[in-house]
């Protein structure tokens, strides 16, 4: 999905205009209390220096503050007055602390009128920026076509209300293309946006009309059919939500996103659909890349001169992988088979002694320098450093009807080494066992279990090669 992609460069775009202004509305409060002569300074104007230096900590403390209140949490999404309320209740809070640090710190006297201007110069700059960078996410959303297109299952008042406050704030980038109703219904549409049948339909409408997210807005329905929605949703890499009864009990194991008051649940809490989260392990994978290919760059002159000299073909190895959002990519590896090793047996899973591997091969295998490549994959946004490992498309097609949730190992970005590795399940392994651990992965996520598992890919014992 082009969206979540989108996300990510909002999520920073509201991150760095906040700092700006932060900064430029603390270098404000200071030309006020000082400069601008609505105030006497008995004391004379203090040197900037100390105060320069001292802004940049404050808006960045002021950062992880708008954080705490979920003023970059794409999934609660507000309309701009309750935005600017927001606004008033974290740049209070962050006031607060820093009048408290200014009072406890001894080694420089910082002015707290500066400080207390600051409240209100900041609230100012924020409302009027936010309300800017908003309309401009709206107008790239729109130029750049990628609006997230929502599936709504119901035709009631809750479908109807939903839909509402989605047009309501157009900034949040979601275009309802249509509606399927309960049962059947003579009505054809809803305010001008079709009714494309009934529930029935759901596998055609999502094959046809492609949606990012479906939203349930039907209560009642059964057991049954609620897991057959979920599950043909996630076949097709279709982010599923319904909106609850307004008392539901929600459990911690619920993801719940907020449209202005509509609460939407989730049927997993994935780390990873929150872009700040992408946006760190992406950090991550961009200095672990930075490393690998330092520590490596011995080999890749090496490798790359004994392959080409031990045998006809190439250096590196194409292959088409599917990965995040089931999109295909072409992954790389240095080559570890004869030329044209599948010419007449197509695709087949690799085993231990594969006789169709070089010498050179077979030591790379083992070895797993084979897949210091895919580096350049990780470099290029199509792979992270973890993740599940992506697999073959004529594979995917094979799996993804028999071996349930398959599909949903594909919300994220596959991986050059994963949980399901490091615990021994490489190559020609039961596929549901593998699913187990790339799922527990995905929905378990943090940095730190990336930085256990590539501990653990570096120690780890042999196990059977990647096909």
């Amino acid at each position: 999905m082009k969206y979540k992609g989108y996300l990510i460069y909002t999520t920073i775009a509201r991150i760095a205009s906040d700092a700006i202004v932060l900064y430029l509305c603390f270098l404000m409060s200071f030309w006020l209390r000082f400069y601008s002569g609505v105030a006497s300074a008995p004391l004379g104007i203090p040197a900037i220096g100390n105060y320069v230096e001292a802004f940049f900590i404050a808006a960045l403390l002021l950062l992880f503050v708008f954080k705490s209140y979920g003023l970059y949490n794409e999934k609660k999404l507000h309309r701009f007055s309750n935005e600017f309320f927001l606004i008033i209740k974290a740049m209070t809070l962050g006031i607060i602390v820093l009048m408290a640090l200014t009072f406890f710190h001894r080694g420089y006297s910082y002015s707290r009128a500066v400080v207390g201007i600051s409240w209100l110069v900041g609230i100012a700059g924020l409302t009027i920026s936010r309300y800017m960078v908003g309309g401009f996410e709206q107008w790239m959303c729109r130029f750049r076509h990628e609006q997230k297109r929502v599936l709504i299952l119901g035709t009631g008042d809750t479908a109807v209300n939903l839909l509402h406050n989605l047009r309501m704030s157009p900034r949040w980038g979601y275009d309802v293309i249509g509606f399927l109703s309960k049962t059947e219904t003579s009505q054809k549409d809803i305010e001008g946006i079709p009714i494309f049948g009934d529930l029935s339909r759901l596998s055609e409408v999502l094959e046809k009309k492609n949606p990012d997210e479906v939203v349930l807005a039907i209560s009642g329905l059964s057991h049954d059919v609620m897991v057959k929605l979920i599950a043909e949703c996630e076949q097709r890499i279709v982010l599923f939500k319904l909106v609850p009864d307004l008392f539901e009990i929600i459990t911690s194991k619920v993801d719940v996103f907020d449209i202005d008051g509509i609460p939407l649940l989730g049927i997993k809490d994935l780390p990873l659909e929150y872009a700040w989260n992408r946006f760190v392990k992406r950090i991550f994978d961009i200095a672990g890349v930075a490393a690998g290919f330092i520590l490596s760059s011995p080999l890749f002159i090496i490798l790359p001169v004994w392959i080409k000299f031990t045998s006809d073909g190439p250096v590196f190895y194409r292959q088409a992988r599917c990965g995040e959002d089931g999109k295909t990519f072409i992954l790389y590896k240095f080559r570890t088979m004869y030329k044209d090793a599948e010419k007449h047996s197509g695709p087949v899973w690799a085993k231990e002694e594969d006789p169709r591997c070089t010498g050179i091969g077979k030591w790379l295998r083992k070895l797993y320098l084979d897949e210091l490549p895919q580096l350049i994959n990780v470099l290029r946004g199509d792979m992270s450093l973890v993740g599940p490992r992506p697999e073959r498309p004529n594979f995917v097609e094979q799996f993804k009807d028999d071996i349930p949730r398959y599909m949903s190992r594909h919300f994220v970005k596959s991986g050059m080494t994963g949980w399901a590795q490091v615990n021994g399940l490489r190559g020609n392994t039961p596929l549901k066992d593998r699913i187990k651990y790339d799922m527990y992965y995905i929905e378990n996520w943090s940095i730190w279990f990336d930085i256990k598992i590539i501990f653990m890919t570096i120690f780890m014992k042999k196990t059977l090669p990647e096909k």
